[in-house]
């Protein structure tokens, strides 16, 4: 699709409160079975990758921490880039949000600690859902997150490492 037309790439999606990113975005296609397949993405693809968004941020004016994923903001339909995308990579070469932490105890969140989670996930710009799916909508959005920020969660419930990882990247949101 030309740049100058608007393509349904993200389709039903948000980020930070703003509905419709398809009017708001630029899709980058990227071939890979990922996820599915458990295939790992090739250097020469990630290298075009980073050549081609750099391009992109200059030529637009898009900030690093708005370089998201299908899965960021299409949580409830979305797997792509995928948990094998090489998020912190990319953040090394100013792509995208990425956040280390020191060692933490991993462990189960208590209830007040996973509802702080979900505030957080809010905050950082993930949508929550509103229906009667609640609870597997939820899911889907921490697994999201997890696919991003910590991919060896995927499918997992949120732990103390999501829940420091969550208040790192706030210190980190731009607005």
């Amino acid at each position: 699709v030309s740049e100058s037309k608007r393509a349904w790439h993200a389709g039903e999606s948000s980020w930070k409160g703003l509905q419709d990113m398809n009017s708001r975005s630029i899709g980058i296609e990227i071939v890979n079975p990922g996820e599915k397949k458990l295939q790992r993405y090739p250097k020469t693809q990630i290298d075009k990758l980073i050549g081609l968004i750099h391009f992109l941020e200059k030529k637009f004016k898009i900030p690093f921490y708005n370089i998201l994923g299908h899965s960021d903001i299409a949580p409830l339909r979305k797997i792509d880039p995928g948990k094998h995308f090489p998020w912190k990579e990319l953040y090394k070469k100013k792509i995208g949000l990425w956040v280390e932490i020191k060692q933490v105890k991993n462990r189960e969140l208590s209830e007040e600690e996973y509802h702080e989670f979900l505030q957080n996930l809010n905050r950082i710009g993930y949508q929550l859902p509103k229906h009667k799916n609640f609870k597997t909508s939820t899911l889907l959005i921490i697994d999201a997150f997890h696919r991003h920020f910590e991919p060896t969660l995927v499918g997992k419930k949120p732990t103390s490492i999501s829940l420091f990882k969550s208040k790192e990247l706030l210190k980190l949101n731009k607005t």
